[in-house]
């Protein structure tokens, strides 16, 4: 998702319908203010994630078109991993990865 002063991209780890982890595949870094809002911003909302357990989160102050972002990315890698309690996207054979990690 396009923040503006660059793309947003999470990647999100939903096991039994429980979202266990996020990762930032991309975040602005180009400037030097846009690294240091991102560096701030992005491990509040993802800690704030996992806890509340939904993409409904509120923006950080000072930085909200990276927060925008990154919910909007979330809530598409979450849309992918499918409604809580359904069952997983099919695996490839031979995985045996039971966890979902989506990224958008």
């Amino acid at each position: 998702i396009d923040a503006y002063y660059g793309l947003v991209q999470v990647q999100a780890v939903v096991q039994s319908g429980q979202i266990i982890s996020l990762k930032m595949l991309h975040y602005p870094s180009d400037r030097r203010e846009s690294l240091i809002i991102s560096q701030q911003a992005l491990p509040l909302l993802r800690d704030e994630v996992v806890r509340a357990q939904s993409a409904k989160v509120d923006v950080v102050s000072g930085a909200t078109l990276t927060s925008k972002a990154f919910i909007q990315s979330l809530g598409g890698a979450l849309g992918q991993a499918g409604p809580p309690g359904s069952n997983p996207p099919s695996q490839k054979p031979g995985t045996g990865n039971t966890n979902n990690s989506i990224g958008i």
